[in-house]
């Protein structure tokens, strides 16, 4: 009988060592699962997206998935022989676009549209936030693009160069996905409209 209760001390001892150390297990795996990070993207929202020849449509460049974000430099390739950026600034030289404030705090405004010297044929928006403003992370747009079009057709809008930086001017390492915009003859159909969705 004093065996019988020694084994079953014994086995209810093992047992319970053994769910201790099963937990500890999931708890670790499970820490760095959580801890895995999300990968950063420089992109374009909605990433597709249609309406008619005559009309007006919206692209913004967007952040997902960043960390401690304080500075950005993004540039979009565009066929400025079928496609026109709509002056967001008349009252500035050159063609601008349009700089938001709901995620990024556009503080240091260094280029915002297209035309510049460096790389005349593309759309750059580079931006960097100032003291007292905190680095943000998330997800969120930085600025807005207003198209339309001089003719109808399908059109590829890359990201031809991005880089994010922190506060301490340390990169932020990021992948670049581009973009799409249909125009389309009224008496072919109407507006189109297919918003980005991430894979979560």
């Amino acid at each position: 009988m004093r065996w019988l209760i020694r084994g079953q001390v014994w086995h209810g001892r093992a047992a319970a060592a053994l769910g201790v150390l099963l937990v500890g297990v999931a708890l670790v795996v499970g820490g760095r699962a959580a801890a895995a990070p999300q990968a950063t993207i420089v992109r374009c929202d909605p990433a597709t997206v249609a309406g008619p020849v005559g009309s007006q449509i919206d692209i913004d460049i967007y952040v997902e998935n960043v960390v401690e974000l304080y500075g950005a430099d993004v540039r979009l390739g565009f066929d400025s022989t079928a496609l026109q950026v709509v002056d967001a600034d008349p009252t500035t030289d050159g063609i601008q676009i349009t700089p938001l404030d709901t995620f990024l705090s556009p503080d240091f405004v260094v280029r915002k549209g297209l035309g510049y010297a460096e790389d005349p044929h593309v759309i750059w928006y580079a931006v960097t936030q100032v003291n007292p403003s905190e680095a943000v992370s998330g997800s969120g747009p930085l600025a807005r693009i207003t198209f339309t079009a001089l003719e109808p057709g399908s059109f590829s809008l890359p990201i031809t160069y991005h880089k994010l930086a922190r506060r301490d001017s340390l990169e932020i390492p990021s992948t670049a996905q581009g973009c799409s915009v249909t125009f389309v003859n009224i008496d072919e159909g109407g507006v189109t409209f297919v918003p980005f969705t991430s894979a979560n």
